[in-house]
């Protein structure tokens, strides 16, 4: 014959109301701290990417200068796909060599001859300043690159004995 069993609430093995909004809890708060993590490492990869782009887009800058046939003084300035604005000085720095030609001599005094010193140099010496900022992004920013570049400028004499 069958037998009707009759068990008790508390024999169960299951979990009280209590215990589960325990662990829901635990575990929102886990959650949370992940998604926190997750977030920041998402910001600094954004920060990251717009910081490389920069500097490529003064890179780009500093090249394209440096390969100008007729290098003069100056300031220029531009937009890179509507969100870097660079901006590009060169100053020509002869004086700076001039001022540290005339440190050595007075440094050295008569007693070796520098005279070699004395003579004009056909070297000119440039400085190339870029500034990139990217101003209207989640995360502004700007990097600065700045390079030397030195010339041959071959004086107006020899040029027209060679024509």
């Amino acid at each position: 014959m069958n037998r009707i069993r009759w068990i008790s609430p508390r024999s169960c093995g299951g979990f009280t109301l209590l215990e589960v909004m325990v662990a829901i809890a635990i575990l929102g708060l886990t959650l949370t701290g992940i998604m926190v993590v997750f977030s920041n490492s998402l910001q600094g990869i954004g920060k990251t990417e717009l910081y490389t782009e920069g500097v490529l887009v003064a890179r780009e800058a500093i090249e394209r200068m440096m390969i100008l046939p007729d290098m003069q003084e100056g300031f220029s300035s531009g937009v890179y796909n509507d969100m870097f604005r660079w901006e590009v000085q060169i100053i020509k720095r002869d004086t700076a060599v001039e001022a540290e030609k005339n440190e050595l001599i007075d440094s050295i005094g008569p007693s070796l001859p520098l005279s070699w010193l004395e003579e004009e140099s056909p070297l000119s010496l440039y400085e190339i300043i870029v500034d990139v900022t990217w101003p209207g992004t989640g995360y502004p920013g700007h990097v600065t690159l700045r390079t030397l570049q030195a010339r041959v400028e071959i004086p107006e004499l020899l040029m027209e004995a060679q024509e």
